[in-house]
């Protein structure tokens, strides 16, 4: 099955609750993180690293919960 990726929200809590019901492999991320946020952060929770179109990317994943 292919990873969807997403930028940001998407279409929201419903749209993302049904890929996790049908158990879809989706990734997105959060643009502008700012840095105070991003500093907070330990250096090991970033597993893998990428470069793309001569940019470096440093990758983590995390669950995260939506009310």
């Amino acid at each position: 099955m292919p990873l969807q990726v997403f930028d940001r929200e998407g279409d929201g809590l419903a749209f993302f609750s049904a890929l996790v019901a049908q158990q879809t492999p989706f990734v997105n991320w959060e643009k502008n993180a700012d840095q105070p946020r991003l500093g907070v952060l330990e250096g090991s929770c970033f597993t893998r690293r990428l470069r793309r179109n001569g940019t470096d990317y440093r990758l983590l994943e995390a669950t995260k919960s939506f009310i």
